[in-house]
C-alpha cells in the first residue's frame, strides 16, 4: 500500500515514519511533519480537532521559528514528539499525565508546544526522543537522559515513584 501523498509538494516523500496508537505521523525530505489517523486527543498536531484522517494532514508549525523543520517524530499512544532542525523538542497531543513537558498540565494540546528544558545543562540538547504510552524519555548530546510524563510504574527512572514530571527530569 502507498501513502496518499495528495498534500505534499512534489516530489516531496516520507523519510522517518512512527506509528502510535490508531495514528501514524511522519517526517518529508523537505522536514514537514505530517500526521493521520485517529485526531482523539489532537494527536494529530495540526492545529484543530478534526476527526480521523485517512491521508497525511500537515502539522501546525506556527510555533516554530522561521525555517524551523522536522527531523524526527516519535508517537506514543496518544501523543507525540518530535526534534527539530535546531535541536529543540515539541510535543502535541495527551497532556493527561503531563507528557506534553512543557511545565503544566494544560490540557490536550492540537500543535506542537516546546519542552521545557529547565533540568538540562547550557548547551545540553535532545538528540533523541522516545515515546511511551504516557511518558516520554529523550537522550541528551552529553549522553544523559532525561524523562517526563508518567510516573504510574516508576518508568521515568529518577527514583520518584508514581508522581507525574511536567518537564523532563534527569534519570538517576
Amino acid at each position: 500500500i502507498i501513502i496518499d501523498s495528495t498534500n505534499l509538494a512534489t516530489g516531496e516523500k516520507f523519510v522517518q515514519i512512527d506509528l502510535g496508537s490508531a495514528f501514524a505521523c511522519g517526517v518529508t525530505s523537505l522536514g514537514n511533519g505530517f500526521c493521520w489517523g485517529a485526531d482523539t486527543n489532537d494527536k494529530l498536531g495540526n492545529g484543530v480537532t478534526t476527526g480521523n484522517q485517512n491521508i497525511p494532514v500537515a502539522m501546525t508549525i506556527s510555533n516554530l521559528a522561521a525555517g524551523e523543520k522536522f527531523t524526527t517524530i516519535s508517537t506514543g499512544n496518544n501523543h507525540a514528539c518530535g526534534i527539530t532542525s535546531i535541536n529543540k523538542a515539541y510535543c502535541w497531543g495527551s497532556d493527561d499525565d503531563a507528557q506534553i513537558g512543557n511545565g503544566a498540565t494544560t490540557g490536550d494540546q492540537d500543535e506542537p508546544v516546546v519542552v521545557d528544558i529547565t533540568n538540562l545543562a547550557a548547551g545540553e540538547i535532545f538528540t533523541k526522543i522516545e515515546t511511551g504510552s504516557a511518558s516520554n524519555c529523550g537522550l541528551t548530546n552529553l549522553g544523559n537522559i532525561f524523562c517526563w510524563g508518567s510516573d504510574a510504574v516508576g518508568s521515568l527512572g529518577n527514583g520518584a515513584g508514581i508522581t507525574n514530571q511536567n518537564i523532563p527530569t534527569g534519570v538517576d
